[in-house]
């Protein structure tokens, strides 16, 4: 059994109808991925049981809820929002500890929980505002769908997870989250300061209830019947798996964000330093870890030679680093599984592909930490190996040279995704031109592919969503329009 962590807190565990209970299926502990061989903590995966019970006591919990005001829920979350903000310090170091988030990183994440609230309140209040069609004897309005299942990421442990649970409490609904078992530390001090606003409101704790555990959990919550909406960040693979579970019930409603093969496009008129930079920090950034992650970049023959110098220039800057360390810019792997993954695909011979930086394993601060080094490869001949549409999930690049735009847009939109691409050159024009062939939900000018906004729709196509983009059209996925009709009079109907 590993050691435990001096200092770290007590284990907490699930959190159901406004109760900490830790719960009685097997153990699973979280470690920190730059020391694994100390443990920060043993919980146990909800059993279920548990499942059960944390949804059914939301179910109750977001009838009264569903009937609130606007204002009245406006007022609740601001007290959430509050909660959260006292406790960025400790969330941005958990995070930190937990999967091995760069700290100036994990304190931007932590920072984002309260940004999106605010534009989540504006959102509420403009959206979900009764509709009265001109001409009309009526109007619709919006009512919840009911409980909201979150299956949280390991990646952006708090802040993907915070993106679906605001606007789905702020509709109305109820939600049960679940994050991932990599991460249960920093989903205990996200709850514990719901827990706090809601004693401090009088509001039903249930509101937002904790299921630790694995996939399994996962799986029954997924399956449960009273469960109404899913809100899922992770693998295209799982995702699949959730629409077959969700067949035999269409009514409930799945918002999956499935992850990207992501594209850089390099221009022939591109600053060639500019876009090395970006692409570096698009790639390199949280490890490779990011769903909007620079994985491969096409790059025009013309200026290829010079924007390889660049890219290795920069990479220099990403050498491994303790997590906690303020300089640090690569931090290790979250998990002993994408570790081995990452290091066996870089000690693969493929067909097609020229190593131009080597990666795979690295000598980091500590001697048992998940530490690997960027990866940098040149795909050569006629045929593209697997890897171009293969998300790999970890800081590799894969460079093709092309000699037109044509051959560029083609080669971006050679993936099973469609989640992010960025286009370098010093024309707005050329960029405007380009944008409508590229198939992704996200498209950057100059703009690294990592990195989106929360005051805009953040999703993709193909494997990379289901078309329930969220961001600021969060929203939509947590509620249903009502259209009432009213006695017309005298006057016309449309008898439809």
């Amino acid at each position: 059994m590993p050691p435990s962590e001096p200092h770290s807190p007590p284990v907490r565990g699930h959190f159901i109808d406004g109760q900490w209970v830790p719960g009685e299926g097997p153990t699973f502990r979280s470690v920190d991925p730059s020391r694994p061989s100390v443990s920060l903590g043993t919980w146990r995966a909800g059993t279920a049981g548990e499942v059960d019970a944390a949804v059914r006591c939301a179910a109750e919990a977001a009838r009264d809820w569903a009937l609130k005001p606007l204002s009245h829920r406006i007022a609740v979350l601001d007290a959430f929002a509050r909660a959260l903000e006292a406790r960025e310090d400790v969330l941005a170091r958990t995070i930190s500890r937990e999967m091995g988030k760069p700290l100036r990183e994990a304190r931007g994440e932590a920072r984002a929980l309260g940004r999106k609230w605010v534009l989540t309140r504006a959102c509420a209040r403009a959206e979900l505002a009764p509709v009265h069609p001109e001409g009309v004897p009526g109007f619709w309005d919006w009512r919840p769908l009911g409980v909201m299942a979150v299956l949280g990421p390991f990646n952006f442990p708090v802040h993907l997870s915070n993106g679906h649970i605001l606007p789905a409490l702020v509709a109305g609904n109820a939600v049960v989250l679940k994050p991932s078992e990599s991460a249960p530390r920093c989903a205990e001090i996200y709850v514990e300061a719901w827990a706090e606003a809601a004693a401090d409101t009088g509001t039903a704790p249930a509101l937002l209830s904790l299921v630790q555990g694995d996939g399994e959990t996962g799986a029954r919550l997924v399956a449960h019947e009273r469960v109404d909406i899913v809100a899922f960040t992770g693998s295209l693979a799982v995702g699949r798996r959730i629409l077959a579970v969700l067949a035999d019930r269409p009514w409930v409603l799945p918002a999956l964000e499935m992850g990207g093969k992501n594209a850089a496009i390099v221009l022939a008129d591109a600053d060639p330093a500019l876009a090395a930079q970006r692409v570096a920090s698009g790639a390199w950034g949280t490890t490779g870890q990011r769903c909007t992650a620079t994985s491969r970049v096409i790059v025009h023959r013309d200026i290829a030679t010079a924007f390889l110098d660049e890219l290795l220039s920069a990479t220099r800057d990403w050498t491994p680093g303790a997590p906690l360390d303020e300089d640090t810019l690569l931090g290790p792997l979250a998990t002993e599984a994408a570790w081995s993954r990452f290091r066996a695909a870089q000690a693969e011979s493929v067909s097609g592909l020229d190593t131009i930086l080597s990666g795979g394993g690295a000598a980091g601060p500590t001697a048992d930490g998940w530490w690997v080094r960027p990866a940098v490869h040149r795909v050569v001949g006629s045929a593209r190996p697997g890897r171009w549409r293969d998300e790999l999930f970890g800081p590799e690049l894969l460079v093709l040279e092309v000699d037109d735009e044509a051959a560029a847009v083609e080669a971006a939109n050679d993936a099973d995704y469609g989640l992010a691409i960025s286009v370098f050159s010093r024309s707005r024009e050329r960029f405007d031109a380009l944008r409508p062939a590229l198939r992704a939900g996200l498209v950057h000018w100059n703009r690294a592919t990592a990195g989106a906004s929360s005051a805009m729709p953040f999703g993709g196509v193909r494997g990379s969503g289901n078309h329930r983009p969220a961001g600021i059209l969060s929203l939509r996925y947590c509620v249903h329009p009502v259209a009432t009709l009213l006695d017309p009079g005298d006057g016309d109907d449309d008898d439809r």
